[in-house]
This record gives structure tokens, C-alpha cells and sequence, in this order.
């Protein structure tokens, strides 16, 4: 008997000083009103509810996909409500409440942090709504900071569903409106959640259900970001008014903001965005979308540049839209792998990028005298000149009726060079052999000069240029600094030879940024800038700098925000609507529209001043001249010297 006492008093002491190291759970006495189902029931019925009509999302057009997370260390009933869920959900009792739906589960414990592991857990889309049972704000926060924002599963964009079972807030706040509010805004202060309900227990089975309201203006009139609304109340399971609100939850509104003010940092980008940021093409999209919207805006207009992430950290307009000093961004963005942690909304426009160079200078005018024919035509004409001399030679030397004058070579070379000009020959051929040569090449030089000729106006009263850098071979040999803004780096790193090269001396510094003082230094022959080309097209500079024929890079423009903007899909709305009546269609028709007039207007000043002809583009023609005099003096002097060399 004793030895049996002296066993269960080491099994007790084993059990006191041991068993506390090992368990996971707290186990928590209970007053007699908080025991049995009524307490547990009355919470499982309220997230149902809460979740027909607050689960109800038009714009999901595919499988929805539910989260409900499992937190441990949960007093009761907020650890009964949450079993009793997972029951539901595990054998699908309420088939109605779980119809085309993807469930996951999700944990804090330790043992289950495999969960979060990207590499591990992998579902094809991250979740439309999360079910949260819980006793205390902090397990939350902690949670969502810790565990759920690594998890694939997450997304700011999803609609939170909280149940708090803890009278406790009531007694630590100053109210539970107050606590809900609060509450609100740490969730969207610190993970950009925007879309929260909760019910709160007032007693073991009453809940008062609060839902977050986005840009309302509170009792002094002052607008806030995010503010908390009394819905209604849940008691025992059942919602007051649930049918009206199922049904408002059906209605497809848009949404309004009260005039309250959105924050937008727009990056000067003429056209979409003009010099001081009242107009542009973005801008007059903005414009609709604040009127459908009803909001006003405070716009900060900035030449800085968008903006990359570096080691983790945005740098420049990205980093304002972190710091909050910025809600969106616009300013011809274009889609970017890199922002994967920031918001994106539907594309729309289009613009290309390519590479501007300075013009190469005006070629010399006596020039264009030789660049009308290739060099290749060119000897053909002089081999065909030769030939028609030598021709003519040998004809008139070994005919018996022609002159004598037909038998010297040079008075035959002479012949055939006037006909090649059109011009008359000197001696008239008398047999019909020479005669045949003489007409043939009289022809021929007819279509040789009139071609030429035809040519030669153009030629001169527009001159072309000098060798234009024109590739990326030309850029790299040519000497001069290039860049563009840091963003257009990224589409130089990759395995090609020559892009290796441009990404290691790409310059993105001040002076490489899209402003008509990079465009100035361009023009002066100083760099080489990686620009999009209606930038260029809407200023003065398109028609005093070179673009290259091909583009670079062509895409589309976007909006960006952060990850977990709330007002996102409705700015998609209107977008997609604008895109869709071809009202976006037409502002950028409209641009290019009245740049083409502009320069039809200005092109006819232009070709009246290139009209008259100069000295200096005759100058060829009294090169030649000059050389013809000199040439005649020598031929004298040769001739006294060498009399027989020039005997007729």
C-alpha cells in the first residue's frame, strides 16, 4: 500500500513539473455562462452569416478561395467557435456555405510554418478571404506580420472576416466603436489592408459587427482614409436586417469618395503628363476618373525619375509612394517584373523607346554631285564613256569615207565626252556606222542626264548628312556618354554581347533624364539619350536630333500604387471602360493629329527658304570650272612642249 502511494506521488510530481514543458494549450475555468454550445454555436452561426453576404464578390469570376487560419493558445469560446468551424469546413456540413469554393488552412505554430514556405506550399492563386477567430488584437498583428504576409496565400487585396470572442476590449478602450477603429487602421497602416468586418462580443452570445469604410469624413468633417461602421448586431447566430444587407451586397455602385483627396506624385512626361502637370493625355484620363469618383487631388509634379528596387529598398518615386508621402504614381510607367510588391493597374496607350543622337552635319554640296549615283554606277558610266571613245576611233580610223579628223584619238575621246553631256559633238560623223555610235550614245546620254539632273534639285534643296549614328556599334565607337533613366537599364541585362557593353557604360545620371535640357545637350553634340519618342515628338527638339528607325523597346502604360491600394479595382474599372469606348483611342489620335497639322504648317516656310540656290551649292560646279581653266594651262604648256603629241 505504501510502495502504491509512493508511485502516485512520483507520477504527480512528473506530471507538475514536466507536462507544462510539453503542452501547446492553455486551459482556461470557466463560469457556468460561458459553458455549453449556446456559447459556441451563437460565433459559428455569425461567421456564416457574416460571410453570405460580406463573402458575396462580383468581380471573382473564377473558383473563390477561403483561408481560415488556426491560431493557438485561444481561451474559450473563441477556441470552441474556431473547432467547431474547422469541423464545418473539414467535413463539409454546410454544402450551401462552401459551394465552388477552395478551402486552405492555415496555422502560428511552429510545427506548421512549412505552410508559409513558397517553395513547399504553392497554390495556384492566394486567397479572396480569410476567416480569423481570435481573443486578442495582438495575436493578429503578430501573426499577419510574422507568418501570413510571407505566406503565398496573401494578398492586401483580400476581404478579412474577424471574430473577436473576448469581452476584454470593451473595458481596456474607451469604446468599442473607438477599439474597432483603431483596430482598423493599424491593419492598414501596416499591412494595407483596407477590406476588414469583425464582430466583437458584447456578451457570450451578442456580437456587434463593424465593417471598414474607406475615405469617409468623420463628425468634424475631416476626410480619413479608413474609418469603422456599425453594420448591425449578431445574437445567437442570427444578424438583424440580414437580407438587407445580402442584397445592398449584390448592388453594383461605384465607388465615391466625398471629395476627400488622393495624393498623385506625376513624373513630367510630355505628352502624357505636360510641363507642370495641369494637362497631358494621363492627366486627362485622371480627370474622368475624378469626376466618376468623386475625389479631389493634391499632385506633386516632379522630373524624378521612377525609380528601381535596390537591395530591397525603392529608390525615388518609388520610395515616396513607400513613405506614404504619395498614394499613386503616374507618368508613362510601363509594366515592370521589379514592381511585383507594388500595385499595378491595367495597361493602356502605348509608347516606344529608342535611342536620339545628334544630326550629323549637312554634307558639302559639291558632294551631292557624286552621291546621286553609286560608286559602282559611276564606273560604268566612265567604263561606257572609254568604250564610246574607242569605239569611235576605231570606226572613223579604218572607214574609207570618214574625215581625218575622225581618226585621232583624242578628237574621238572629246566627241564622246560632249554626247555623254548632250552636248553637240565637234565633228558631225559622215558614214552610217559613226553615225549609229553617234545616235546610240546620244540616247543613251539623254536617260543618264535627265535621271541625274531630275536628282540633282533634290539633292540640293535638301541636302542629306553626314555619316548618322544610326546602331549600336556607331554609339559604342562614336565616343559620346549615353544613358536614360535607370528603369531602362533592365532591358540591357541580358546574354547579348553588345547589350553587356551598353549596360556597363549606360549612364543614368541627372543629365540623362527625360528633360529638353537632356534633349539640349543631345542637340549640341554631347550625348546620347535613350528617350521615348513621343517625349521627343512633343516638343521643339523632334526635328533637331536623330532617332533611330528601330525601337528599342514598345509597351504599354500602367498606373502604380501600393500593393494593397484599395481604390485599385475601381480605378481598373474606369480604365477598362475608358479603353473599351475608345475614349483613351482617341485623346492619343487627337495628339497626333495636331502634331502632324503643327508640322504641315511649319514645312512649307521651310522648303520656300531652301528654294533659291546659293553660291554654296553651286560651289561643284565652279570647282569643276576652276579645275577645267587649270587643266587647259597645262594641256598649253605640254602642248609647246610636246608639239607632235597634239598634231591634228
Amino acid at each position: 500500500m505504501k510502495r502504491s502511494l509512493f508511485l502516485a506521488f512520483l507520477v504527480m510530481l512528473y506530471i507538475f513539473f514536466e507536462t507544462p514543458l510539453r503542452v501547446k494549450g492553455v486551459v482556461y475555468l470557466r463560469s457556468r455562462n460561458v459553458r455549453g454550445p449556446r456559447t459556441w454555436k451563437g460565433g459559428v452561426e455569425c461567421i456564416k452569416s457574416i460571410a453570405s453576404f460580406y463573402f458575396k464578390e462580383n468581380r471573382v469570376l473564377r473558383t473563390k478561395s477561403i483561408t481560415i487560419v488556426h491560431l493557438n493558445n485561444l481561451t474559450r469560446p473563441a477556441r470552441d467557435i474556431e473547432n467547431e468551424f474547422f469541423n464545418i469546413a473539414n467535413n463539409l456540413i454546410n454544402v450551401n456555405f462552401f459551394t465552388e469554393t477552395l478551402i486552405r488552412v492555415t496555422a502560428d505554430s511552429d510545427v506548421r510554418e512549412g505552410n508559409f514556405d513558397e517553395d513547399f506550399f504553392k497554390p495556384i492563386t492566394p486567397s479572396d478571404y480569410f476567416i480569423i477567430v481570435t481573443d486578442s488584437k495582438a495575436k493578429i498583428i503578430s501573426f499577419i506580420g510574422k507568418k501570413l504576409m510571407k505566406s503565398i496565400v496573401w494578398t492586401q487585396r483580400a476581404k478579412f472576416l474577424i471574430l473577436f470572442s473576448n469581452l476584454q476590449p470593451l473595458s481596456l478602450a474607451k469604446g468599442l466603436h473607438s477599439f474597432a477603429e483603431i483596430f482598423f487602421q493599424e491593419l492598414h497602416t501596416k499591412f494595407d489592408i483596407s477590406e476588414v468586418i469583425s464582430a466583437f462580443a458584447t456578451d457570450v452570445v451578442t456580437y456587434d459587427i463593424f465593417a471598414s469604410k474607406l475615405y469617409q469624413r468623420n463628425d468634424g468633417g475631416q476626410c480619413e482614409k479608413i474609418m469603422a461602421k456599425w453594420l448591425t448586431t449578431c445574437r445567437d447566430g442570427e444578424i438583424r436586417e440580414l437580407s438587407l444587407l445580402q442584397k445592398n451586397a449584390l448592388e453594383n455602385t461605384p465607388m465615391t469618395l466625398n471629395d476627400c483627396y488622393l495624393k498623385f506624385c506625376c513624373q513630367i512626361s510630355p505628352p502624357f503628363v505636360n510641363e507642370g502637370c495641369s494637362t497631358g493625355i494621363e492627366i486627362s484620363m485622371l480627370r474622368i476618373i475624378q469626376a466618376q469618383m468623386k475625389f479631389d487631388t493634391k499632385i506633386q509634379c516632379t522630373n524624378m525619375s521612377r525609380g528601381e528596387i535596390e537591395d530591397g529598398v525603392p529608390t525615388n518615386l518609388l520610395n515616396e509612394l513607400v513613405e506614404r508621402r504619395c498614394d499613386v504614381l503616374i507618368g508613362s510607367f510601363f509594366p515592370d517584373n521589379d514592381l511585383e510588391n507594388f500595385g499595378e493597374s491595367v495597361t493602356y496607350l502605348e509608347d516606344s523607346y529608342t535611342w536620339f543622337a545628334p544630326l550629323a552635319d549637312h554634307r558639302a554640296p559639291w558632294k551631292g554631285l557624286l552621291v546621286i549615283f553609286l560608286t559602282s554606277t559611276w564606273m560604268l558610266i566612265l567604263f561606257s564613256f572609254v568604250m564610246a571613245g574607242t569605239i569611235w576611233y576605231i570606226l572613223g580610223k579604218y572607214s574609207q569615207h570618214e574625215d581625218r579628223h575622225h581618226g585621232f584619238f583624242i578628237l574621238c575621246m572629246l566627241n564622246a565626252w560632249q554626247l555623254s553631256l548632250s552636248i553637240s559633238a565637234n565633228n558631225r560623223p559622215q558614214c552610217i556606222p559613226l553615225r549609229t555610235v553617234f545616235l546610240t550614245l546620244a540616247l543613251y546620254a539623254l536617260n543618264i542626264n535627265t535621271i541625274y539632273t531630275s536628282k540633282l534639285i533634290t539633292v540640293f534643296t535638301h541636302p542629306a548628312y553626314e555619316d548618322q549614328i544610326d546602331s549600336l556599334n556607331k554609339i559604342l565607337t562614336s565616343g559620346l556618354p549615353f544613358g536614360g533613366p535607370i528603369e531602362y537599364l533592365d532591358w540591357f541585362m541580358n546574354d547579348e554581347p553588345i547589350d553587356q557593353t551598353i549596360s556597363k557604360s549606360f549612364n543614368t545620371s541627372i543629365n540623362f533624364q527625360r528633360t529638353l535640357e537632356s534633349l539640349e545637350r543631345v542637340k549640341e553634340g554631347k550625348q546620347i539619350l535613350l528617350a521615348n519618342r513621343m517625349f521627343v515628338l512633343s516638343n521643339q527638339y523632334n526635328s533637331k536630333i536623330f532617332g533611330f528607325p528601330e525601337n528599342v523597346f514598345s509597351n504599354p502604360m500602367e498606373i502604380i500604387t501600393t500593393k494593397g491600394f484599395p481604390l485599385l479595382l475601381n480605378f481598373n474599372d474606369v480604365i477598362s471602360i475608358l479603353k473599351d469606348c475608345g475614349i483613351l483611342f482617341k485623346l492619343y489620335n487627337d495628339f497626333i493629329y495636331n502634331i502632324t497639322i503643327i508640322s504641315q504648317i511649319k514645312s512649307p516656310s521651310k522648303n520656300e527658304k531652301d528654294t533659291a540656290l546659293t553660291v554654296n551649292h553651286l560651289q561643284g560646279a565652279f570647282i569643276i570650272l576652276m579645275y577645267g581653266h587649270l587643266l587647259s594651262f597645262l594641256v598649253f604648256i605640254a602642248e609647246h612642249i610636246r608639239q607632235r603629241w597634239f598634231a591634228v
